[in-house]
């Protein structure tokens, strides 16, 4: 798809993390090039408390591509201020935020991380990579004056 869309896509993942870590998985945003390769992943840096949702990631980082450099945090990172901030210092021009939000929870679950508040301060454009982000919400991702 992205090879056909001549598009850089991101999505979430989970990848196998080390034999010896406390959990089996990494949930990741990996992000996919217009040539199919993996042109990088981040880490979840603050797993869901209370739930099985990986190992925490011990980095940040943003990712250079042919449309500019883009950074992610996923879903609940996006509570912390100091997460999508730390992507934009790094250089990140766009910030991708994946998320679980399914469609057969309720409508006060989905949708629910505060994107467009954290990517206001800096001035950077924060767009939601969910099943469920209604159109509506989607068009209101525009970058801060």
């Amino acid at each position: 798809m992205a090879r056909k869309c001549r598009a850089v896509i991101c999505v979430g993942a989970h990848t196998k993390a080390p034999s010896d870590a406390a959990c089996d998985f990494n949930n990741v945003s990996m992000l996919i090039g217009s040539d199919g390769r993996i042109l990088g992943e981040q880490p979840k840096l603050v797993p869901l408390p209370f739930f099985y949702d990986g190992l925490p990631g011990r980095t940040q980082s943003v990712t250079p591509t042919e449309h500019g450099t883009v950074g992610t945090y996923i879903c609940y990172d996006g509570l912390f201020t100091d997460i999508p901030r730390r992507a934009v210092d790094a250089g990140a021009e766009v910030l991708l935020v994946p998320s679980m939000d399914a469609e057969s929870w309720p409508a006060q679950e989905r949708c629910s991380t505060p994107i467009w508040p954290r990517s206001a301060p800096s001035s950077c454009a924060a767009v939601p990579c969910a099943p469920t982000a209604p159109a509506s919400r989607r068009s209101s991702m525009r970058r801060a004056a």
